[in-house]
C-alpha cells in the first residue's frame, strides 16, 4: 500500500480521484466530505473518521480495524467483506449500508442506524448494538 498525506487526500477527493487501496492509517480524517470516494482495500486502521461523510463511499475489503466512527455517515455505503474488528460506530448511520462479510468482532455500533442495513454473512455475537436501530422490513 502507498502511504499518502492528508492533504494529499483532500487533493485526491476535490479531483474526484481513487483512494483504493492506499495506506492511509493512523490517519486524524475527521469531519471530511468522502461522499461516494472509492476506497476499497484502503487501510483506515486505527483512524480518526469522526463525523466524515461517507454516504455511498466505496469500502470494499477496506481494513477499519479500531478505527474511530463515532458519527460517520455510511448511508448506501459498500462495505463488503471490510474489516471493522475493534472499531467505534457510535452513532454512526448505516441506514442501507451493505455489510456482507464484513468482520465486526469486539465493534461497538451502539446508538448506531442500522435500518434496512444488509448484514447477510455478519457474525454479530461479539459486536455491542447498545440502542442501536436494527429495522430490516422494507
Amino acid at each position: 500500500m502507498t502511504e499518502i498525506s492528508v492533504d494529499e487526500i483532500r487533493k485526491r477527493i476535490l479531483e474526484n480521484h481513487s483512494l483504493s487501496g492506499l495506506d492511509l492509517s493512523g490517519l486524524n480524517l475527521r469531519n471530511m466530505n468522502m461522499r461516494g470516494v472509492n476506497l476499497s482495500e484502503a487501510n483506515l486502521s486505527d483512524c480518526s473518521l469522526w463525523g466524515t461523510d461517507l454516504k455511498q463511499a466505496k469500502l470494499r475489503r477496506a481494513n477499519l480495524e479500531r478505527a474511530n466512527l463515532n458519527y460517520v455517515d455510511f448511508r448506501y455505503a459498500d462495505l463488503r467483506d471490510t474489516n471493522l474488528k475493534e472499531a467505534t460506530l457510535i452513532m454512526a448511520n448505516l441506514e442501507h449500508a451493505i455489510l456482507n462479510g464484513a468482520t465486526i468482532s469486539r465493534a461497538n455500533f451502539s446508538f448506531c442506524n442500522l435500518r434496512y442495513a444488509n448484514l447477510v454473512g455478519v457474525c454479530t455475537s461479539s459486536a455491542i448494538f447498545h440502542e442501536s436501530s436494527l429495522d430490516t422490513k422494507h
